[in-house]
């Protein structure tokens, strides 16, 4: 039986390398829907019947493999893929069993491959390249937390104090005897929530906090947050407290993306500083996937246009990127390889972080070091 997740997760990763490197089917749906309306993958799935029909004529079980693999993937969009989604992973095992099915908010782009292992390098970069956000927004009665990844709401609560008195004072009160009674309720109110937030931020293993309401809101309720907490605020945003989830969600989409672009820029930037003092930095395939090897990497900085041919020795497994066909090491033979697709893999087995940059970083990471470098451990 398949396992299923609606979004990918680093255990995704995990589970998927635990697969080993038997032969396995690798599908990337792109299920975004059109100008037109329509979603387009069955067109690409019929050109991948024709192309692999064509590459095992004559080849029964293969053959018969791709057509069990082909009608899984039908009966799966059809009773298990969320149409709110925009693309899916699909695993298969050489006989057609579905292994792992995996669902993407966002589009990606097409992938039908059989080979040893998984193809996992597209959903690493997307676990890598998106942070899991706490949204808290709130007023000084109100607050809603959300946990926010991939762009999609995957938990929602709600807190509300009706006893926090209005703004207008009543009865005999003077106005800076009210004023400190209202706000030691929404003192009160704003510790409550934090207490919630800290059970709530180890549950879902947010990886930062995003503060958004009122002004006077934000500011008194990062006051009542412990610093450890109060450390994890990525930013704070004026908003509606009652604003629905699709709006919030757009609210914060444009500062995310802008945060991106300003984090891949600064990576990039000190790496080639590091690079030019020849201090824990390499530049270059060649160069970094040596230390990759060599387990000296804290850090792996790709981009996904370098160069994807590479070469695996078949006896010692040391992987190659000059084209050899004899490994310069053992003399074992070399099989071509996807180097990015292995370097990915290799990077988690040896528990270097991924930095995946885009942009106009990529395009001078490719032009530079030829989509690749890293920060070292030790040289």
């Amino acid at each position: 039986m398949a396992h299923s997740t609606a979004l990918p997760t680093r255990e995704t990763l995990e589970a998927l390398r635990a697969l080993g490197d038997r032969p396995l089917w690798s599908v990337y749906l792109d299920l975004s829907v059109g100008s037109n309306g329509q979603r387009t993958h069955e067109v690409f799935l019929r050109k991948k019947e024709v192309q692999f029909g064509e590459l095992l004529a004559g080849d029964d079980a293969p053959r018969e493999a791709l057509g069990r693999v082909l009608r899984r993937i039908r009966e799966w969009l059809a009773g298990e893929f969320d149409e709110s989604h925009g693309g899916a992973a699909l695993f298969f095992s050489d006989d057609g069993e579905l292994l792992h099915a995996v669902q993407l908010t966002g589009a990606v782009e097409p992938l039908f491959v059989r080979g040893p292992g998984a193809v996992v390098a597209p959903l690493a970069r997307v676990v890598e390249d998106h942070d899991h956000h706490c949204v808290v927004v709130l007023d000084s009665s109100r607050a809603r937390i959300l946990s926010v990844y991939l762009d999609a709401v995957e938990d929602e609560v709600s807190y509300a104090d009706p006893t926090v008195p209005a703004r207008t004072r009543g009865g005999g009160w003077s106005q800076a005897r009210f004023q400190r009674h209202r706000a030691e309720h929404v003192q009160r109110f704003h510790a409550e929530v934090a207490e919630h937030l800290e059970r709530f931020l180890r549950r879902h293993r947010c990886d930062d906090l995003i503060l958004l309401g009122t002004d006077e809101a934000t500011s008194d309720f990062a006051k009542a947050l412990p610093p450890a907490v109060a450390a994890r605020v990525r930013f704070a945003k004026p908003a509606p407290a009652d604003e629905p989830a699709a709006a919030l969600l757009e609210r914060i989409r444009g500062v995310l993306e802008e945060d991106h672009v300003r984090e891949d820029d600064e990576v990039l930037e000190r790496l080639e500083r590091r690079v030019r003092e020849d201090y824990l930095a390499v530049a270059g395939v060649r160069a970094t996937l040596h230390d990759l090897q060599a387990g000296k990497v804290e850090t792996l900085v790709l981009g996904s246009g370098l160069p994807r041919g590479g070469g695996q020795c078949r006896r010692c497994e040391f992987l190659l990127a000059d084209g050899e066909v004899v490994c310069p090491y053992c003399g074992g033979e070399v099989a071509p390889v996807d180097l990015y697709e292995k370097m990915v893999d290799l990077a988690r087995r040896t528990d270097a972080r991924i930095e995946f940059v885009e942009g106009d970083a990529e395009a001078r990471l490719l032009d530079a070091m030829n989509g690749a470098g890293a920060f070292l451990k030790f040289t």
